[in-house]
């Protein structure tokens, strides 16, 4: 199989893998009178061999990210340790949706909604630019498409294509 051929092969599984086992985040951090959303994509796993894998894609395709372990498992009987690999920040987490969104499925629309509020936030001339509308709704949406057991869920599909994604 040639070089192309088994990034292409890598990036699709990856993408698998984020659909079953990854989450897109905007982790909401206050400070004194304002509030920062930080975007994030965390993949947990029990399976180590799995993370490597999920290292080693990554570095080939230059997106920093770290590698943890989740505390509390493995410590109980018949508990597996599990690792998380987390990709945080504009840059990081864009790198990463421009390789991985033609291929998911499952959460194309967290991703869509994700990637949508980066590119607005990176659009803006520095990081102290207010939160437009579009932004502050997109940590609502992907709230909510976490607790969705649907994710075509029409109320939601008018809101994602006001987005203009």
């Amino acid at each position: 199989m040639n070089r192309d051929n088994q990034q292409v092969r890598d990036i699709c599984w990856l993408a698998g893998v984020i659909d079953g086992e990854g989450c897109f985040y905007l982790q909401k951090r206050t400070r004194k009178k304002a509030f920062d959303l930080i975007p994030e994509i965390i993949i947990n796993n029990s399976n180590w061999l799995i993370i490597e894998n999920i290292d080693r894609v990554l570095k080939e395709n230059k997106i920093g990210h770290f590698i943890f372990s989740i505390k509390g498992y493995g410590d109980r009987p018949g508990k597996k340790p599990k690792w998380g690999i987390r990709i945080t920040g504009l840059f990081r987490c864009k790198a990463l949706l421009v390789t991985v969104l033609p291929y998911l499925c499952g959460k194309n629309k967290e991703a869509e909604v994700l990637h949508h509020y980066i590119c607005s936030r990176l659009e803006k001339p520095n990081k102290q630019v207010p939160y437009d509308e579009d932004e502050k709704k997109a940590y609502e949406v992907l709230r909510m498409l976490k607790q969705m057991s649907n994710p075509n869920d029409y109320t939601l599909n008018v809101f994602v294509d006001k987005m203009k994604i």
